[in-house]
């Protein structure tokens, strides 16, 4: 964990070093905020590329759930429901827990499609729904993950594995009153820390937020340009 106060420390530091050209008073409020889009930036990134990148994948370990069992909504002869966490950002890895009267129960993986393919993938005979060839097909839907079973097996329960979103940074304890009313609109009295404690993805914040900051006082110039050179700038060596 890394705490909100230093993120904000070096923040201040880097950013005033422009106070020559830029007007340097930002709100504690505002600072917080433009972590945050930072923060929110960094984290998407790393989450798409930690499948091709152990180090990546390394510095998402706090936020990665496994073994989460999910709650199912409803049941039908074609699917089941099952509650997408509040907190899930991205998945990982899904399966079913299957019965099957006379063949026992077994785990079986659940393979996502398209929409637009899952019509054509539920009547063939390589892709719909199977007990004997463990196969089950999800999709996502308003209401949640469906898990096609096609009447084929009933599917007991799904437990799956996922990147949980990283809750907002907050740092009241640096502010004169100790709490503030945020960009939500709510009172915060407890900071929240950066739970990615890598220092390359302190320093990309950092870096990302000071490029944010430049652009809320008018210097947009080459912003994706650099905002991608920061993003991928290797810095993963601690």
């Amino acid at each position: 964990m890394i705490l909100t106060s230093r993120l904000l420390y070096e923040f201040d530091l880097r950013y005033n070093r422009l106070q020559s050209s830029f007007d340097s008073s930002i709100r504690l409020e505002d600072k917080l905020a433009i972590l945050n889009q930072a923060l929110r930036i960094v984290f998407a990134d790393l989450v798409s590329k930690a499948e091709i990148n152990s180090h990546y994948r390394a510095a998402l370990k706090p936020l990665e759930k496994k073994e989460v069992s999910y709650k199912k909504l409803t049941s039908s002869s074609k699917f089941d429901i099952f509650e997408t966490p509040k907190d899930e950002f991205r998945m990982l890895r899904f399966r079913a827990i299957a019965n099957k009267e006379g063949c026992g129960t077994k785990e079986i993986p659940i393979l996502f499609f398209q929409t637009d393919d899952l019509d054509s993938s539920l009547i063939s005979s390589y892709w719909k729904p199977s007990f004997a060839w463990e196969i089950a097909i999800g999709d996502e839907g308003s209401e949640g993950y469906y898990v096609w079973h096609d009447s084929d097996f009933t599917v007991a329960s799904a437990i799956g594995d996922y990147y949980a979103v990283h809750p907002e940074l907050q740092c009241p304890s640096m502010s004169a009153n100790k709490y503030y009313i945020d960009w939500n609109g709510k009172k915060q009295t407890r900071d929240v820390n950066l739970l990615l404690d890598k220092d390359f993805v302190f320093d990309m914040i950092v870096d990302i937020g000071i490029l944010i900051a430049k652009s809320i006082k008018g210097d947009t110039r080459d912003y994706e340009l650099q905002l991608n050179k920061i993003l991928t700038t290797e810095k993963i060596n601690s």
